[in-house]
């Protein structure tokens, strides 16, 4: 089974598992977050597209807080002796998907208007 959900402003593919590094998210180690499917939920059997994936939920834990790679960016104007050098560590979380498919609230199909005729 695999969800499509948006996290720290990106969408990712994630299956039961799943370990992610994403951009900074402000909770504590093993704090559990429930975050919604936001585009398809396949589970093999039948697959939900859209206001029916929005309805189930992913429950993703915090796995740890840590620094990523360093980024250098260097800045250079030529004949005037400018040069700038700027690094820059950006602070990522590790999130482990631990389960996928809590319904938040089942959809039940529109009933239709009853109308009772007297003959």
């Amino acid at each position: 089974m695999y969800a499509i959900i948006k996290l720290s402003g990106n969408q990712y593919r994630v299956e039961t598992g799943t370990r992610l590094e994403v951009d900074h998210i402000e909770a504590k180690e093993g704090d559990v977050i429930s975050v919604p499917a936001l585009l398809v939920v396949d589970d093999q059997k039948n697959v939900k597209i859209g206001k029916d994936a929005a309805s189930t939920q992913v429950s993703v834990k915090i796995a740890s807080h840590k620094l990523g790679e360093k980024i250098d960016v260097s800045r250079f104007r030529h004949k005037v002796r400018h040069r700038r050098h700027i690094g820059v560590r950006p602070h990522l979380t590790v999130v482990m998907v631990e389960k996928i498919g809590d319904e938040k609230s089942k959809v039940t199909p529109k009933t239709a208007k009853k109308t009772s005729k007297k003959l």
